[in-house]
């Protein structure tokens, strides 16, 4: 599920898959080094007991229509020894409090090991930046089966089905205000897999390539040795939101995409630009009955 840190104003994942020291969480934002040492991603959301009713009210909270979700996240401060206080890494610090001096000081903190501290977060719905997030599921899908099972060669083949709620095409070209809201609302958040689909199996390709060039350069009499060196360099770019990786890592734990199954809504004369917040029961009923109608006509052309 994904959803929109609103003052960071970037995407937050939320996995079921355990992380490498068992628990479930998500750590998002930069990346952070200081004095050449790792700290970790500026913010952290955990929940050990899984995706909860919390997620899925931060990944649905559409703007103006329903109220920021509140997330409890644990954010980094850098540690300002003249100062004697915490200064978060972003410029984001709007719960300041006031001593008894009537100084201004950070909201008390939890020391876990480095200065992170926990604060309230707001929240919207992630269709704002990524309403079909196939990325994050292919890469995520990916990290728990190299890193956590350590499978080194080639991890389980995906098979996805994307459900589209907004359609992606419409033939008629709407004149009324309510029509024109409707459409923009629907470019807006409809599948923009086929892109993210093309640049994964890019990756993928490149991938085998690579395999390939350090197997003729085995079979070429290139020894062992300068290879295991190469591969255990470190990449010359991670991003700001990735951890320094070694060179093996990029062309071990390879994936496939096995199959992206899309089913759409059909948009009819009954749509309305609000139509994501209809939420009656006849509505719901037909969605159900539409839907079921659109997979199996999916199925049937397939089968024929």
């Amino acid at each position: 599920m994904v959803a929109v840190d609103v003052a960071d104003g970037v995407p937050v994942t939320f996995d079921s898959y355990a992380k490498e020291d068992g628990s479930r969480k998500t750590e998002y934002g930069r990346y952070l080094k200081q004095d050449g040492k790792e700290i970790g991603f500026e913010r952290v959301i955990r929940y050990n007991d899984g995706i909860t009713i919390d997620q899925v009210m931060a990944s649905g909270c559409f703007p103006v229509n329903f109220d920021y979700a509140l997330l409890e996240v644990e954010s980094y401060y850098h540690h300002d020894p003249n100062s004697n206080s915490f200064l978060q890494r972003s410029e984001n610090d709007s719960e300041r409090r006031s001593d008894s001096t009537g100084t201004s000081s950070p909201p008390p903190y939890r020391d876990f090991g480095r200065q992170y501290r926990n604060e309230i977060r707001h929240f919207w719905d992630g269709g704002m930046m990524t309403n079909t997030p196939l990325t994050q599921l292919v890469t995520l899908h990916r990290d728990y089966w190299y890193k956590i099972r350590g499978l080194k060669d080639k991890v389980p083949t995906l098979s996805v089905e994307v459900i589209n709620v907004h359609p992606t095409r419409q033939t008629e070209i709407p004149t009324d205000h309510d029509g024109v809201l409707n459409r923009k609302n629907d470019i807006t958040f409809s599948d923009r897999t086929h892109r993210d689909e093309e640049i994964l199996l890019l990756v993928s390709d490149y991938i085998d390539l690579v395999r390939d060039l350090i197997r003729k350069a085995k079979e070429n009499g290139i020894k062992d040795k300068v290879i295991t060196d190469l591969l255990n360099q470190r990449t010359k770019y991670h991003g700001l939101s990735w951890r320094p990786r070694l060179n093996k890592e990029i062309i071990e734990g390879r994936f496939d995409i096995d199959e992206i199954i899309r089913i759409e809504r059909k948009n009819d004369e009954h749509n309305i630009s609000d139509k994501t917040f209809d939420f009656s029961s006849g509505t719901i009923a037909q969605l159900l009955k539409d839907g079921y109608e659109d997979t199996m006509n999916y199925i049937h052309t397939k089968a024929s």
